[in-house]
């Protein structure tokens, strides 16, 4: 009895603390700012996705081979508003050429997650003491695997947003015909698998403790990688490969198998190739600002491992589904007070998401 009270006593406070913060989303950043909840800086564009004549992996009824699907993706740089920043780099594709609807939608950064449960990102949220492009010195201090995970993740100064290595970090659920209980993470890279090498090991730029700020001297726009990506698509389709990872469920599974701050065995766990993914479009800026991508639209083989409280790993893909609220009213904003102007290519350099000037 006590063990089941303790239980239900984690599920409502998992429940208790993931509403307070969508609601917190929903009246500061959606209403009042009228912003994403994360990585307002980046471009939209749209293309077709093919799966794979031959996968590798065992089937289910979405991932046919040779299906194929009208596809949209944005790409965004976390946190700051400046592309020439040692950042976190996103991707994120809806397997749909539509704002919202999609029978599919993934989310993607490149490297580990810097946190890895619900009670963890609130004590990253809470550490955050941004000042002039310097941030989460005290979180990384407080939580070593945090920063560990963060030089593995930020990126300085990549050639282009497709050249990159993107995965989506907290695992879910995949139930294939053969009726076998597997996890599966993805990622997306290049189409000739030549992935860009991240400037980010110490030896080239010290040991990372936050310091996000611009070089000194950097000729680079806030909105280069914008700029860049539209110029590469102008030249011809710009091509990705979108992979999976999959591990068989066991009762003698550990709980790390779900922490978004490890990685896989790659040799226990390989990459398998999913689609090919062609963009050939640029959306607009006001087209991709009434976008948005939601965990909850997946087909019924794929979908969200429960979590049991604020300290299981899962807790994390549990409060990004229940966000969808705060995307929703984030576009009714746009109706009632207008949409927020672009970031200009010039203006005040390391300037954060809360701070930017120009939502004001």
């Amino acid at each position: 009895m006590k063990k089941a009270t303790g239980r239900l006593l984690d599920l409502f406070i998992l429940w208790l603390q993931s509403w307070f913060f969508v609601w917190a989303l929903v009246i500061v950043q959606s209403l009042w700012r009228r912003r994403k909840m994360s990585h307002n800086n980046g471009m939209a564009a749209a293309g077709k996705l093919r799966i794979v004549d031959n996968p590798q992996f065992p089937l289910d009824d979405f991932f046919v081979p040779g299906r194929e699907f009208p596809c949209r993706i944005r790409h965004a740089s976390a946190a700051f508003m400046d592309d020439a920043q040692l950042l976190v780099r996103a991707v994120s594709i809806k397997f749909s050429d539509n704002p919202v609807e999609s029978p599919l939608d993934i989310e993607m950064n490149t490297g580990r997650s810097l946190f890895w449960s619900v009670w963890n990102f609130f004590q990253f949220a809470r550490n955050q003491h941004e000042h002039g492009g310097i941030q989460y010195v005290s979180y990384y201090r407080k939580f070593p695997a945090g920063r560990d995970a963060a030089q593995d993740s930020v990126v300085r100064d990549p050639t282009s947003y497709s050249r990159l290595d993107y995965r989506s970090q907290c695992p879910f659920l995949y139930l294939a015909k053969d009726g076998v209980r597997r996890y599966i993470n993805f990622r997306m890279i290049p189409a000739d698998r030549e992935v860009e090498r991240l400037v980010n090991r110490p030896e080239e730029i010290g040991w990372f403790f936050g310091d996000q700020r611009v070089l000194p001297g950097d000729p680079r726009n806030r909105n280069y990688l914008r700029h860049e990506y539209a110029e590469r698509v102008k030249k011809g389709p710009v091509e990705y490969l979108l992979q999976l990872q999959l591990h068989e469920a066991s009762d003698k599974d550990s709980e790390l198998i779900f922490c978004s701050n490890k990685i896989w065995d790659e040799e226990a766990h390989p990459w398998l190739d999913l689609a090919q993914v062609k963009i050939d479009r640029m959306l607009t800026y006001e087209e991709s600002m009434l976008m948005y991508f939601s965990l909850n639209q997946s087909p019924p083989s794929l979908g969200l491992i429960p979590a049991k409280s604020i300290h299981d790993y899962n807790s994390l893909n549990y409060i990004r589904a229940k966000a969808d609220i705060a995307k929703k009213a984030r576009l009714w904003a746009y109706k009632m007070f207008g949409m927020p102007k672009a970031l200009p290519d010039e203006g005040p350099r390391n300037v954060t998401e809360t701070t930017c000037e120009f939502i004001r």
